[in-house]
């Protein structure tokens, strides 16, 4: 009977093993179906939405970027160095279309259709973008992300950029990845259903313990990989998932893990380009504003200045030498200033600095301290001090200069952004009056910046508006006592203000694609002159004053062939002044152009010789016709024994190496006897002509009297 009852209980045990592992099974089997489903659809959608969001943010940041880093190219309109920036954002991947933009949605620069529609309307079609929050708006469809920015300069918008980026990888890439997932939580399923039918067999002598061990090695691992999924999420990124098992559960946790460090190494590198300078490794213009708005705010006991460092006549480098050397100059400068606020902190531990590319060739310093008056007055001399010291980059000797703005603040005052603005301005003032120098932004230089602001804006509308003219000084032979040429010098026929001499505009677009086209001009005209005067007077010489900018463009050299073809001989009749700066700083590709010229005939003369970095060498190594002596020598010639002795030095190194010396400046009979007894071989100045209109001096060739000279110089 007790047999009985076993078996009878046997058998209503096996069979309730049975329909429990059944049950159990069953719902196993469902309940994990759901749970790999929802994972799968939860790591899709959390794969579009990271790698969709990262693709947006990536390509917002390059945009803003583009923004800011085309401010003062499109401000001054320098097509080269706008064409520079849309190639190197469409050599991005996946960069399809850059556009450069005016305040007009007129089209600057097109990376796509560099030569054609310049100037065209373009409708940016708006509607349905979103906001990013910074400046930037994008829409997304099933091809491309377009991103739109606007270009601000003090608050003003100064043009627009818009980026059309490729979708296509990014929509393969996801594809795949998904696939993969679905590939994984397919032979996930399959291997589950193998072991449930275990189980099932198993059961009839394990079932209660099998399906705690089954609900325990299938769901955790489940749950665990679905709450990973969310935590990435969710943005979690430094967390990682370990599963301690050997199964495909282990692969989908290694997948996860590898996607999320390719995550965060993707977002560590956009967090590095969006704050830091890629050519230097120093912070950028946004990162120092984050810098300088948090040192304000965290002490509120001390002063600030901030120091905005602009490298005098780098565009020269650039054009030379190529991008390259500019890019290696940027970095000696880079470690030199480095190198040198080191230093200078070290000395003075109450000191506290931060150093940052702000774009393209300038650098801006933020200083903290309580004596901040002092301390800028030192950092800004031993800043001169050290740019002016030599650099040797790939063999070439280059002698650079920079113009420093400051602007000061106590702290309770000091606003990151006027600080910064407020140093620029002053920076300009530096450049457009001295160079190589620095100065602190007061009061009155907000009106001086407006003012000048405003003259440049009339500038570009100068040549247009045929505002520019060439007058004449009439050079004198010391021998004939005769007029053998003149110098052509421009002025500015301002509608409101009148005459304006060079001295007071020249130096506030150096640098602007105005200076290209001023010298463009002015070439012109006076082969234009050249030709009526050679006419006139086949004897007569002109001579033209270039920056080292405007002789360095190739445009010069077709323009001057061109005259040379159409006008035999003429050239031997031009000469073309050249200051110092040139030779010195850009010698071998300077002397390459030199003796193109001179194979057209052209005379060249160094202007200004002695005033700045002058070698005897110049003489020897160029192709130099004359040298002229400057006014600041000849001024009171004959009161200061000093200037005397030089000009008699500087006039005998002429005479050994057969170069003509030309005295400028002569104003008194006192200097012109000086300059008599230096034995100039021509001279120039008010005491016989000041600069005069055309008509003007061709009257005086016709009607001055050959030996006006010999009777002055008797007086």
């Amino acid at each position: 009977m007790k047999q009985d009852i076993g078996i009878r209980y046997g058998i209503i045990i096996a069979g309730l093993v049975i329909a429990i592992s059944a049950i159990t099974t069953t719902s196993v089997l469902f309940n994990v179906g759901r749970a790999t489903q929802k994972f799968t659809d939860l790591n899709e959608t959390i794969l579009t939405d990271n790698i969709t969001s990262q693709s947006i943010s990536h390509t917002n940041q390059l945009t803003k970027q583009m923004a800011m880093s085309l401010v003062n190219p499109l401000y001054y309109y320098d097509i080269e160095k706008i064409s520079q920036l849309l190639a190197l954002a469409s050599a991005q991947d996946d960069i399809t279309q850059v556009m450069v933009l005016d305040s007009d949605f007129s089209l600057v620069r097109d990376s796509n259709d560099p030569l054609h529609h310049l100037g065209q309307k373009i409708d940016l079609n708006l509607d349905g973008t979103k906001t990013n929050g910074n400046g930037t708006r994008y829409r997304l469809n099933e091809q491309n992300l377009h991103v739109y920015a606007p270009i601000v300069m003090n608050d003003h918008i100064i043009g627009y950029v818009w980026l059309t980026k490729s979708l296509q990888n990014f929509t393969t890439s996801i594809a795949m990845q998904k696939h993969e997932l679905q590939r994984l939580a397919q032979t996930h399923r399959k291997n589950i259903f193998i072991n449930a039918a275990l189980v099932a067999a198993l059961l009839l002598l394990f079932g209660l313990f099998i399906a705690a061990i089954i609900a325990r090695n299938l769901t955790k691992p489940i749950n665990t990989l679905a709450h990973f999924a969310r935590s990435l999420g969710r943005g979690n990124l430094d967390t990682r998932i370990t599963l301690n098992r050997s199964d495909q559960f282990e692969e989908l946790a290694l997948q996860l893990n590898t996607m999320a460090e390719d995550i965060l190494q993707h977002h560590s590198q956009l967090e590095h380009f969006a704050n830091y300078d890629n050519l230097t490794g120093l912070y950028n213009r946004r990162q120092f504003k984050v810098k300088l708005t948090q040192l304000i705010s965290d002490h509120q006991n001390e002063g600030f200045a901030v120091l905005m460092i602009d490298i005098d006549d780098f565009k020269l480098i650039n054009n030379l030498h190529g991008q390259s050397v500019g890019d290696m100059t940027i970095i000696a400068l880079a470690k030199r200033l480095e190198q040198l606020l080191a230093s200078l902190a070290n000395n003075a531990p109450e000191l506290d600095y931060t150093l940052a590319r702000f774009t393209g060739d300038k650098f801006i310093i933020a200083l903290r301290a309580k004596d901040i008056e002092t301390i800028t007055h030192k950092v800004c001399n031993k800043i001169l001090t050290s740019m002016r010291k030599a650099l040797s980059i790939h063999g070439l000797h280059l002698q650079l200069t920079a113009s420093i703005g400051v602007a000061q603040s106590a702290s309770k005052h000091g606003v990151a952004d006027r600080l910064i603005n407020n140093a620029s301005a002053a920076m300009y003032l530096v450049k457009a009056e001295t160079k190589n120098n620095y100065h602190i932004y007061n009061d009155s230089d907000e009106q001086k910046t407006k003012r000048h602001t405003a003259l440049i804006a009339d500038f570009s509308r100068a040549l247009i508006n045929h505002e520019l003219e060439l007058w004449y000084q009439p050079q004198y032979g010391l021998s004939s006592a005769k007029i053998y040429g003149a110098e052509a010098l421009l002025r500015w026929n301002h509608p409101q203000l009148g005459m304006i001499l060079p001295s007071k505009f020249l130096s506030l677009i150096e640098g602007h694609e105005l200076t290209h086209k001023l010298g463009i001009w002015t070439l012109n005209e006076s082969l234009r002159t050249l030709s009526v005067l050679t006419d006139k007077a086949p004897d007569l010489t002109l001579s033209i004053n270039m920056s080292p900018e405007q002789l360095l463009r190739t445009e010069l050299a077709d323009i001057l062939e061109t005259f040379a073809t159409n006008n035999p001989g003429r050239l031997s009749k031009l000469t073309i002044e050249v200051t110092e700066t040139l030779w010195t700083d850009h010698h071998i590709s300077t002397l390459a152009k030199l003796q193109h010229l001179k194979s057209l005939g052209v005379n060249i003369s160094l202007d200004d010789f002695a005033t700045g970095h002058s070698s005897i060498s110049l003489l020897k190594d160029f192709p130099i016709d004359e040298i002229k002596l400057d006014q600041t020598f000849v001024r009171n010639l004959h009161k200061n024994p000093q200037n005397y002795a030089l000009s008699q030095a500087i006039t005998a190194i002429a005479r050994a190496f057969d170069v003509d010396v030309v005295a400028e400046g002569v104003e008194l009979e006192d200097e012109f006897n000086s300059v008599i007894a230096l034995g100039c071989d021509k001279f120039q100045g008010f005491l016989f002509n000041a600069a005069m209109p055309k008509t003007e001096f061709l009257t005086l060739l016709e009607h001055s009297p050959p030996l006006l000279l010999q009777a002055k110089s008797q007086h």
